[in-house]
């Protein structure tokens, strides 16, 4: 419960999440295994304690729905397109351009049906790989800034 509370937390939070008290746990749980020490979360059976089960319903049934984020303005993409005051700035905004164009997924302005998941993934740095002369470069290449190809993966 004082995860729950924010008793650890700064003073912008009044109550945390479920998924984060469950990770924050996890993370204390862990620390006893690496110790050579029984999991305090598990029961005798080696299950999800009953208490800190429905702990964690409780808390996912008493939090507030997600609030849906505001996406990035198109002003925005168009300002990243136009700084082409290096080959840097101007693959950022390549790069910028055509996520944004091609990120859209249909659920986003489509009606889909409630069984359906109504999620966009978020696009990962694993999602985009460099190439020259056909050969994939690396992220941290002191040369990535001289790629002739880029490919994006959605998933």
């Amino acid at each position: 419960m004082a995860m729950r509370k924010a008793r650890f937390s700064g003073p912008a939070y009044d109550t945390l999440a479920e998924g984060t008290v469950r990770s924050a746990i996890s993370y204390v749980a862990s620390s006893f295994r690496d110790n050579d020490r029984p999991n305090p979360t598990k029961d005798e059976d080696g299950e999800l304690g009953r208490l800190l089960s429905r702990q964690y319903r409780a808390f996912r049934n008493e939090d507030p729905n997600p609030v849906q984020q505001n996406s990035v303005l198109v002003c925005v993409i168009r300002e990243l397109l136009k700084n082409k005051l290096s080959k840097t700035k101007r693959a950022i905004g390549q790069l910028g351009g055509s996520a944004f164009f091609f990120a859209k997924r249909s659920c986003e302005y489509l009606k889909v049906k409630e069984s359906e998941k109504r999620r966009t993934d978020i696009l990962r740095i694993r999602n985009i790989r460099f190439f020259r002369d056909g050969k994939l470069v690396k992220h941290n290449d002191p040369m990535l800034e001289y790629s002739d190809c880029v490919s994006k993966t959605f998933e």
